[in-house]
C-alpha cells in the first residue's frame, strides 16, 4: 500500500522520474514492454510542479503537462487538441 501524500497522484497513474529542470534541453529513451499493437495504451511527458494531483487532471498544456500518448493512435496533448 502506497501512502496518501501530497505527491502521490490519486485520479490516474503517474510515476513523476525526476524532481525538476530548470532550462535546457531534455529528451528520453522510452521502452514499452508488453503488447504494443493497437491496443496499447500509454503516455510519456512532462509536468509542472503545480499539476493538480487529487482531482481530475487537464491534461494539456494549461493544465502543467505537455505530453504524448498512444491509445489506439498517437496523439500529442496540445491546446488546441490536435
Amino acid at each position: 500500500k502506497v501512502q496518501d501524500t501530497p505527491e502521490r497522484f490519486l485520479s490516474c497513474r503517474c510515476v513523476l522520474g525526476r524532481e525538476g529542470f530548470r532550462e535546457g534541453r531534455h529528451c528520453w529513451e522510452v521502452e514499452v514492454e508488453g503488447e504494443v499493437g493497437d491496443g496499447s495504451r500509454w503516455g510519456v511527458g512532462v509536468a509542472r510542479e503545480s499539476v493538480e494531483r487529487k482531482r481530475y487532471m487537464d491534461w494539456s498544456p494549461e493544465g502543467g503537462i505537455w505530453a504524448v500518448r498512444k491509445r489506439g493512435q498517437f496523439k500529442s496533448l496540445t491546446s488546441p487538441r490536435t
